[in-house]
């Protein structure tokens, strides 16, 4: 079996990859020639059960990469979305101030 040479290594790596989320068990194990139940076990073991997850310094390093990375991905889509979002708003505010003809925004020092 080509996985041998280090099957910790590869145990881990497969764990990894499929913990940035990019990758599905079924698309793991036409890569990597493992099952997807060995491989759903192995992240099993990595995390921890749904709920009670190992502490994060007794997961392996590359795992904690991995969940870092995926967490930094996460953050960085819902950053992307609340910049389109507030976009969105100050374009209707710019629309409603010129039809309206009426400034909505706060001015910087303006009394209440």
């Amino acid at each position: 079996m080509r996985h041998m040479k280090n099957s910790m290594g590869i145990r881990d790596e497969v764990v990894a990859v499929y913990l940035e989320g990019d990758v599905t068990y079924r698309e793991l194990e036409l890569r990597y020639g493992f099952s997807r139940t060995t491989i759903q076990r192995w992240v099993k073991a990595a995390t921890g059960p749904i709920g009670r997850e190992r502490p994060v310094e007794e997961r392996p390093i590359n795992v904690r990469h991995a969940e870092a990375m995926a967490e930094n991905k996460r953050l960085k889509e819902g950053l992307r979305r609340a910049e389109l979002h507030n976009k969105l708003l100050n374009t209707m505010i710019d629309i409603a101030e010129d039809r309206l003809g009426v400034d909505i925004r706060k001015k910087p020092g303006s009394k209440r």
